[in-house]
Order: structure tokens, then C-alpha cells, then sequence
């Protein structure tokens, strides 16, 4: 979700509000019909979520066991709270920015009748996790170099690196039971 919410907002009425700014959490109430109308069916959930502060989406993102999304920002503010993603494209420019980081991605199209535990034990694997760090860490590099040749220096420090690891499997079984429990 992100300009829908422009046209939810315009559904309050006098002071009501939309969102908490704290918690991110969106009024389900005045967010799910409208978006529904928007998609032309039903959505399974109801919990939204809308942030305005960085800092407070990756708190956020640090609740959640993965990222499974089509939208390149919430997977990479995941990534950046140290929570795995898995990237859905359904065009060119995100499939070639997941692409040119090695992040794991798949088409909508490629998605078919697959459960998220099956999509994580394929694109979640040992060996995805380090083509992404060797690539991002080529890409940085390279970077570093061109900024360099223009005179500037690249400063980031060890606080951007995450040692986290999970069991991805039991992970998502044990998500996608608590997020969508009708469907299984």
C-alpha cells in the first residue's frame, strides 16, 4: 500500500485519524473496504501497517520472522532489521533491481499454488544467502572505487552488518499458520 492511502485518508471525517503515528497501525476499518474496492476482491488479513519514520519501520520489521512482498522498500527495510526477504516482482524494474543485488525473487507468475515454506526452503537457501552478500559486497565496492576516483570516501561502519540466523523453515510454517490460518 502506498498512495491508497491518500484515498483512504479522505474517508476520515473531522479529527479521526487514519493511523497511529507511533505504532503504524492502520484502522482496519476504514482501510480494508477501500482497499478491496481498489483490488475488485476480498483481502485475507486484517492488520495494516503505514510508517512516515524510517527508524520506526525497521523496529517494526524486527516483529516479523520474513519479508515476503512485492515492494522492493518494505523488503529492503526487512533486510536492513536483519529479517530475510523474499522479493515478488511483477515487472522489469524490480526484477532487475533484485537481479543486480542477487536478492531472492520470484515472478508473480512463477508463484503459482506454491505455500510460503516451499518458496523459502527454494529461494531462502545457504547458497542464495552468499551469491547476495559476495554480489552486494562486489556492488559496495565498486562504489567505494567510483566515488573515490571523484575524490570522496564511502564511511559505513560494522553497525550495518546482522548475524542473525534462523531456522527459515519452521519460520515460515509457524508464520504463515498465524497470519493465515483459514488457508491452510
Amino acid at each position: 500500500m502506498q498512495d491508497e492511502l491518500l484515498t483512504i485518508a479522505r474517508t476520515c471525517k473531522g479529527d479521526e485519524s487514519l493511523y497511529n503515528d507511533a505504532t503504524g497501525r492502520v484502522r482496519t476499518e476504514l482501510c480494508k473496504p477501500v482497499l478491496e474496492h481498489i483490488l475488485g476482491s476480498k483481502i485475507p488479513f486484517d492488520n495494516f501497517w503505514y510508517f512516515q519514520n524510517l527508524d520506526a519501520w525497521r523496529v517494526f520489521c524486527t516483529q516479523a520472522d520474513f519479508y515476503l512482498g512485492d515492494r522492493f522498500h518494505g523488503g529492503i527495510v526487512a533486510m536492513q532489521a536483519g529479517i530475510s526477504a523474499i522479493f515478488i516482482w511483477n515487472d522489469q524494474r524490480a526484477r532487475e533491481l533484485t537481479d543486480f543485488f542477487a536478492l531472492p525473487n520470484i515472478s508473480v507468475a512463477d508463484i503459482g499454488d506454491a505455500k510460503a515454506h516451499d518458496l523459502v526452503d527454494h529461494l531462502l537457501t545457504q547458497q542464495a544467502f552468499t551469491e547476495f552478500r559476495d554480489t552486494y559486497k562486489q556492488r559496495l565496492d565498486l562504489f567505494a572505487r567510483t566515488l573515490g576516483e571523484h575524490g570522496l570516501r564511502l564511511d559505513i561502519g560494522d553497525q550495518y552488518s546482522t548475524p542473525k540466523r534462523h531456522n527459515a523453515r519452521q519460520i515460515v510454517h509457524k508464520a504463515y499458520n498465524k497470519f493465515f490460518p483459514r488457508f491452510n
